[in-house]
């Protein structure tokens, strides 16, 4: 009976069932293991860079105000131009991240060009 006949709700009855010798977890790998490490450790790296740029900003933008209102040139203040660096810092943040998994998952040492 194809799974196109079947009404609709019922899941699909399978004649096999995988044998527990053939699911393996990625845990009984050692290079998975190290790829894992290396991605949290990046990531914890990453989210923290971020947070504090982000958490940095507001305290600046809080509890000196006037250093946040000093002019760099015509209308840029200071509180701008580090508000739009915000932008900037997530790109360089998301472009790391690219490098990495592709140095770490793929194993191309991220030298690719886009």
């Amino acid at each position: 009976m194809s799974r196109h006949s079947m009404p609709f709700g019922v899941p699909p009855q399978y004649s096999e069932t995988p044998h527990e010798s053939t699911e393996r977890s990625s845990a009984a790998y050692p290079a998975d293991l190290a790829a894992r490490r290396a991605h949290r450790r990046f990531g914890v790296r990453a989210t923290a860079v971020a947070v504090g740029g982000f958490l940095g900003y507001v305290l600046l933008s809080s509890f000196v105000p006037a250093l946040m209102n000093r002019t760099l040139g015509g209308h840029l203040t200071l509180g701008l131009a580090l508000g739009l660096g915000q932008f900037v810092l997530m790109g360089v943040i998301v472009r790391r991240y690219l490098v990495h998994q592709r140095a770490q998952v793929t194993g191309e040492g991220g030298r690719r060009r886009w």
